[in-house]
């Protein structure tokens, strides 16, 4: 092997370990299916999109029917979080998901609603494939 060879080697190397693997498939934009159950007043299943780069963004939420606009996700050491505001009377709510994510998956967690800064409703939280609704 050349010198020269032998450079381009070491470089493209020192690249590839610099670089996250699969960076390019860890990509969250999309719309994940969310099944939610054991919850009093939001058991059903519906539409996640995100929007973003890399590992936060926007968020929008469609669930049984309503759509929810503003929101917002972050992935962080391995956990799923978005938070979709919720118009309530004179407040706003929120509508959180919480969930295992990485790797450019999430997977099953929890969902609450948040009234009034303190937990009003929770329940499980199941995640689809990515663009799966």
């Amino acid at each position: 092997m050349s010198k020269f060879a032998c450079f381009i080697f070491v470089a493209g190397l020192a690249s590839a370990m610099t670089t996250p693997a699969g960076a390019a498939q860890r990509s969250y934009n999309g719309t994940w299916p969310v099944t939610i159950v054991k919850s009093q007043f939001f058991n059903g299943t519906g539409c996640l999109t995100l929007e973003g780069s890399g590992r936060s963004g926007s968020a929008t939420l469609t669930l049984n029917g309503q759509t929810y606009q503003q929101g917002s996700f972050l992935i962080m050491d391995g956990i799923f979080i978005a938070s979709i505001v919720k118009p309530s009377g004179s407040q706003n709510g929120v509508l959180q998901f919480t969930a295992h994510g990485g790797g450019g998956r999430i997977g099953s967690g929890v969902f609450e609603n948040l009234e009034g800064g303190a937990e009003f409703d929770a329940g499980s939280l199941a995640v689809g494939m990515k663009n799966g609704c």
